[in-house]
């Protein structure tokens, strides 16, 4: 999640970052310790939902819905989802892969300055 909204700036998307805060709170609902972050981050960013049904060893399972909404009218309740279509999981790769690549960037960015230290 962090390297997603590092990165976000050199990538395309057509969401906005909604902070950690509501980011954390995503996270939360879903059981993986670790998919939640990514994925809320990913939905939030590019302005497209992620959860719902999933298959698991052949039995369907309703996961939560991450990301933003789509109010209504004027109860909050009723929600459209929002999508996710070509052009959306295009950028979505492009900025997985500019995170991707940003990340090993960083990491031997470290790896440079432990060595000049130590």
């Amino acid at each position: 999640a962090l390297l997603l909204w590092l990165f976000s700036r050199f990538s395309p998307h057509d969401g906005v970052w909604p902070g950690m805060g509501l980011v954390k709170k995503d996270a939360k609902q879903m059981e993986s310790p670790n998919a939640g972050w990514s994925m809320s981050a990913a939905a939030w960013l590019h302005n497209a939902n992620m959860g719902g049904a999933a298959v698991y060893f052949g039995e369907e399972k309703q996961k939560p819905r991450l990301g933003p909404t789509n109010p209504q009218g004027e109860d909050a309740l009723h929600c459209t989802l929002l999508p996710w279509n070509e052009a959306k999981i295009k950028a979505l790769l492009a900025h997985l892969q500019v995170a991707g690549i940003g990340g090993c960037l960083l990491m031997w960015l470290a790896w440079f300055l432990l060595n000049l230290v130590f």
